[in-house]
């Protein structure tokens, strides 16, 4: 009896001592596990973000993942969340947290945004000379202007490298969302000034229309073309479509991914509603079917503008107004031509008034800009825009006029200048 009670007790030791053995060879592997883990984040999070820039495109981006997004901790509460392109995967590394020693107070960007016809051609040359006459009051130093930073146009457009021509029925590239945080990160370091230089400010200026180029050219590099599926659809079919919100960028992406780091200001083009479609009439097959697209991006940038009119700067309660940025301003095209003002001397001072309110608006210390109109032209077309048109055509484009009343043009109230009381 006392053998077998012997031989239970060692045989209850050796179970412990196998239990106890189990559980140290467990502990250690999880703490292999962790410290590769750790070793790995911090090599994927690291200020090497050059080398990740030119191979993020061949990684296996996915059109049926999950659609994660980000939301700016500056945004107001009437911010909804930003629609994405179906090309994120659950091994991109969408959940990389932002980083904010990346935040350039010294960088700015600024979206020239309007639809084809907007005259975008005669504004920029305006905006790039008013950047061009801002120099810091306290340094003296110039500030550094871009038209198109080539790495930006990258990330918020598309990459040729990803593929050019674009895949699938809807043109998706094979290249990382624009939201991707290690491209937005690599676009920062590649676009702006560092961060311990705040002497040294640089605008990047960008304004490809809503829509822009053609479904069929192969030079362009945009992640989702221009769709002739588009022709076959109302207005408000086109506005609510992923192509039309995913071309030639999705603007919600590419405010919550810029955001944070980056100043991010819209300045909006308004062009008189038939004078838009008359400009060109030969785009999507006839005027009809122009019209039709453009009425359907006026209601995508509308919807978009009106959720997104301010942010906040100072992490303030937003009910109390505290701490409110405008996110964007408009520009009334026809209210920069002389044909709106009796004399010389109106259209001078009209025109002086929108660069004020715009370098204010923008936060540029120089206001004054005697260079701005010198590459302007006035429109040489002698015809009105109905007869342009001719009959049919211009009823239509009427009927979709009217079906923009109170959508387009975009008002705000603190918009309140005579010029930026935009004619329909």
């Amino acid at each position: 009896s006392h053998k077998i009670v012997t031989m239970a007790t060692t045989a209850h030791r050796d179970r412990i001592a196998a239990l106890a053995l189990l559980l140290a060879l467990t502990a250690a592997a999880s703490l292999v596990f962790v410290s590769i883990t750790t070793s790995s984040l911090q090599s994927n999070t690291g200020t090497n973000f050059h080398h990740h820039r030119r191979q993020l495109w061949q990684l296996p981006w996915s059109k049926n993942a999950a659609r994660p997004w980000f939301v700016d901790p500056k945004s107001v509460a009437l911010r909804t969340p930003s629609p994405l392109l179906p090309i994120t995967s659950n091994n991109s590394p969408n959940n990389l947290p932002i980083d904010p020693s990346l935040r350039r107070t010294n960088c700015q960007i600024v979206y020239v945004l309007g639809v084809e016809g907007s005259i975008h051609h005669g504004f920029m040359p305006i905006i790039k000379s008013l950047a061009e006459q801002q120099i810091d009051p306290a340094t003296g130093t110039r500030y550094e202007v871009i038209k198109g930073h080539e790495s930006l146009r990258t990330t918020i457009f598309g990459s040729k490298e990803g593929g050019g021509g674009g895949g699938g029925k809807n043109n998706f590239l094979p290249f990382p969302p624009q939201n991707d945080p290690q491209l937005v990160q690599s676009t920062i370091e590649e676009m702006c000034p560092p961060a311990n230089e705040p002497w040294k400010r640089k605008i990047i200026l960008e304004g490809n229309s809503f829509p822009s180029g053609g479904p069929d050219n192969d030079a362009l590099q945009f992640r989702v073309r221009r769709q002739r599926e588009w022709l076959a659809m109302t207005p408000d079919e086109i506005a609510a479509s992923e192509t039309a919100l995913n071309h030639p960028t999705n603007l919600y992406q590419l405010y919550d991914a810029f955001r944070p780091y980056v100043d991010v200001k819209f300045v909006v083009l308004h062009r008189p509603y038939l004078e838009t479609i008359a400009s060109h009439l030969q785009f999507d097959a006839s005027p009809e079917g122009h019209s039709t697209v453009i009425s359907g991006f006026l209601r995508l940038l509308s919807r978009f503008l009106m959720e997104h009119l301010y942010y906040n700067s100072a992490g303030t309660d937003t009910d109390t107004g505290e701490g409110l940025v405008p996110v964007w301003t408009i520009v009334c095209a026809d209210r920069l031509s002389s044909h709106s003002y009796d004399t010389p001397q109106q259209t001078s001072e009209a025109r002086d008034r929108v660069i004020g309110y715009l370098a204010s608006f923008l936060g540029w210390p120089m206001r004054n800009c005697p260079t701005c109109f010198d590459t302007w032209k006035e429109s040489a077309k002698a015809h009105r825009s109905e007869e342009r048109l001719g009959m049919e055509s211009a009823r239509v484009v009427m009927e979709h006029l009217e079906a923009l009343e109170g959508i387009w043009p975009p008002r705000r109230q603190e918009d309140d200048l005579a010029e930026q009381q935009c004619r329909s």
